[in-house]
């Protein structure tokens, strides 16, 4: 299952500063599996902004 880089980079943005959210609750709470969620950080275009 592949979801579109705007949804991932939003996704993405709620375990940086300053929500700082968990992993584990984060990929409960938006419906995607926890492996995918430790993983996704690492993919190419997954470029999330830290302003």
């Amino acid at each position: 299952m592949g979801y579109s880089p705007e949804r991932l980079e939003a996704v993405l943005k709620k375990i940086l500063p300053p929500d700082q959210r968990s992993i584990p609750d984060l990929a409960r709470e938006e419906g995607i599996s926890e492996p995918y969620a430790f993983t996704a950080p690492t993919q190419p275009y997954s470029q999330v902004s830290y302003e």
